[in-house]
């Protein structure tokens, strides 16, 4: 229990470098290897799915631009 305590007070810096908010490239790197193996699958698993939606967009915008 005190894991999953341990990774969610970790998770703010995990989201950090996921999301990029630092400009100073610094903070950015020592977040990231700071950060759990879990956090690193998790901002992973949200880039893919941030991926796949935007590609699946601009794949159904070009089925719309094609049939009008």
């Amino acid at each position: 229990m005190d894991m999953q305590q341990e990774n969610t007070e970790n998770t703010p810096a995990a989201t950090k470098y996921c999301n990029k908010d630092t400009e100073n490239a610094k903070e950015y790197i020592k977040a990231f290897v700071d950060a759990s193996l879990d956090e690193h699958k998790a901002c992973f698993k949200a880039t893919w799915h941030k991926m796949i939606d935007k590609f699946q967009q601009v794949k159904s915008d070009a089925l719309k631009g094609g049939k009008d």
